[in-house]
Order: C-alpha cells, then sequence, then structure tokens
C-alpha cells in the first residue's frame, strides 16, 4: 500500500514539473484565442458595400481579430450555406447583412446552438433569435427625405418608389416619408399619384417601374422618393426618356459617387448619408468584444424583431444636397469639388 501511494506521489510530482516548464508563450496562448469574426454581405449592388467590407475587416484586425468574409450576390439559399459554413469553421460571431430579412430564423437557430453570437448589420432580420442589430435609423431616413421635399416643393404630385419585401430597410423608410408626408396628404397639399416597390435594389427595375407608370400617366410629377442611389438613377433615366428631364425633384440614399455627381449636375435633389466608416467600425468593436466574451460597452436601444426585444446601437443619417456635400461626403471621402463635374 505505501509503495503504491509513493508512485502516485511521485507521479504527480512530474505532472507539476511538466506543467511549470511549459513555455510561457504556449500558456498565454492558451488563455488569448484569436476572436475570429464572420461578415456575411448581402450583395456588392452598392459601391459603399466595398467600403464597409474594407473598414470592418481591417479595424477586426486591428483589434486582434480574424474575419471570414462571404457575399450570397442577394441570393438567400447561398447566404444560408455561408452562415452554416460559418460555424462550421469555428467562428465565434457573425455579422449579416442579410439578404432576405425575414428567412434566416432556422438558420440562426442552428448557429445560437453551437453558440455563435449573431449581429444584424444595416437590416433588421426578423423573427430571428439574434443578439445585437446595428444601423442607422431607417425611419429618420424616410423622414428626412420627406421633410427635405416638402419643404422644397409644399404642394403637389408625389411619387414613392420603395426597396424590396426581402430588406426589412425598405418598409421602415417609407413609414418614415409617410410619416412626413400624410398630414399634407390629408390637407390636399400633396397628392401621392404613384406608391409601389421594386422586386430588386437594381437601376434597372426601377427604370422599367417609372416608365410603365409614365406610359400611363400624363399629369405633372413634382417630386419621385426614391428610397436609394441605384433606384434614383434609374428613374432619372426614365424621365428622361419620357422628356421629362429636370421636371421632378429626385431623393436617393448612400451618397454614391454617382449620386453625388448627378446632385451637382442638377438632375437628383438630395441623398442620404451614412457615414460607413462609423458603422463598420463601431459594428467590427461590437463583434470583437463579443468573441472575447467582454462586456459591451455601447449604450443600446430595444427594437422588436417579432421574436425579441434586440438590443440596436442605431446612428442618426444625415441629409445631403449640394450645398453641405463638400463639408460631410466629399470631406470624409477626400474628393475635390471639381472631380463631381467631370
Amino acid at each position: 500500500m505505501k509503495k503504491i501511494f509513493r508512485l502516485l506521489v511521485e507521479l504527480l510530482v512530474i505532472v507539476l514539473l511538466a506543467l511549470l516548464t511549459l513555455p510561457a508563450g504556449l500558456l498565454a496562448q492558451q488563455k488569448t484565442k484569436t476572436p475570429k469574426v464572420g461578415f456575411c454581405l448581402d450583395d456588392y449592388n452598392a459601391e459603399r458595400w466595398h467600403h464597409d467590407r474594407d473598414i470592418f475587416v481591417s479595424k477586426v484586425k486591428e483589434l486582434g481579430g480574424e474575419v471570414v468574409v462571404e457575399v450570397a450576390y442577394s441570393e438567400t439559399e447561398a447566404q444560408i450555406k455561408q452562415i452554416r459554413k460559418m460555424v462550421e469553421e469555428g467562428v465565434q460571431v457573425i455579422v449579416i447583412v442579410p439578404s432576405d430579412g425575414n428567412a434566416l430564423t432556422a438558420v440562426i437557430a442552428e448557429a445560437k446552438k453551437k453558440g455563435v453570437k449573431i449581429i444584424a448589420y444595416d437590416r433588421m432580420i426578423m423573427q430571428a433569435n439574434i443578439d445585437y442589430y446595428i444601423s442607422y435609423d431607417s425611419e429618420m431616413v424616410g423622414e428626412l427625405m420627406a421633410t427635405y421635399m416638402v419643404k422644397q416643393k409644399p404642394n403637389g404630385a408625389y411619387a414613392i418608389l420603395s426597396g424590396p419585401d426581402s430588406d426589412t430597410n425598405a418598409g421602415m423608410y417609407r413609414n418614415g416619408q409617410l410619416r412626413v408626408l400624410q398630414p399634407h396628404i390629408d390637407k390636399g397639399n400633396i397628392q401621392l399619384v404613384y406608391d409601389d416597390k421594386v422586386g430588386e435594389w437594381t437601376e434597372m427595375d426601377a427604370m422599367i417601374q417609372v416608365n410603365e407608370f409614365l406610359d400611363q400617366y400624363t399629369g405633372k410629377l413634382d417630386v419621385v422618393l426614391a428610397a436609394n442611389d441605384g433606384l434614383a438613377s434609374g428613374v432619372i433615366m426614365a424621365l428622361n426618356d419620357n422628356g421629362r428631364a429636370g421636371t421632378a425633384l429626385v431623393s436617393g440614399q448612400d451618397a454614391e459617387l454617382t449620386a453625388c455627381k448627378l446632385i451637382y449636375k442638377g438632375e437628383q435633389a438630395m441623398t442620404i448619408y451614412k457615414p460607413v466608416n462609423k458603422l463598420a467600425t463601431e459594428a467590427a468593436i461590437l463583434a470583437v468584444q463579443l468573441a472575447n466574451g467582454q462586456p459591451v460597452k455601447a449604450k443600446m436601444r430595444s427594437i422588436s424583431n417579432g421574436n425579441k426585444k434586440v438590443a440596436s446601437l442605431l446612428f442618426a443619417p444625415i441629409a445631403i444636397d449640394r450645398h453641405n456635400m463638400a463639408a460631410t461626403v466629399l470631406k470624409d471621402y477626400k474628393i475635390a469639388e471639381h472631380d463631381l463635374m467631370k
């Protein structure tokens, strides 16, 4: 019995000595695992998404993390497969720009069972057990568009061209627009002569739909509230095709370079600027904090996605026209005013 006891003591001493002689670097490595984050994008159909990706990746790396990037090219099934792939690859947090904000409930439930945290980026993911939502205030986007136009055209015929149902922001933009317009509609000052949505966020969809509308509508059109700059370009082409160039004020969103040029030429009235640097940087910080198991420091609001109250970080967008573009968009992107006239 004493012999067995002595052997056990000797074995314990050997194990302790082995642990004490492990390299310090190895022990540190075991304690500080590199945070691994997934960034799952919908598409590159607007130039801003390249900026979102680059800024997000750069910030995560700066914070000591690793990033896996996937792009679904507006294919929901492809995005579902990409999310599953990221989970298999061991990401701790997935930041998602949903291709369809109503179709990811099941795959997110799968990811959550594996302990993966989910952040909805720019667009809310409905009916899903997500952890956070980070975006610009979408209803405020619509309010800013409508407020700008009512100030310019307090009376007249208005049209609304919204984004697709697959983008949960599209309805929020319209809600914000109508919140401002409805009192003027009720008074009879504004007539809403067209209110429809595109199937996809494309210039071509917008051009075709507005052309079809103008084939039937022969009255005056004073304002078109286009939900983003791509749709605004399509609207402007349709107006030109129908001999109505410059007859209607057209809104947009995203402050794309093409839109900024159209604003300087007087073909587009305004756009909504949502500084990508702020959004992507804060999303990267949040993702790394979650991956490291650190407390989230940002002040959040609660917004329902139909399944739960989601902790949400929302920023205020900015209405942009020719008068304030130089101090905002051009300054941030280091673009000279004369370059817009090329």
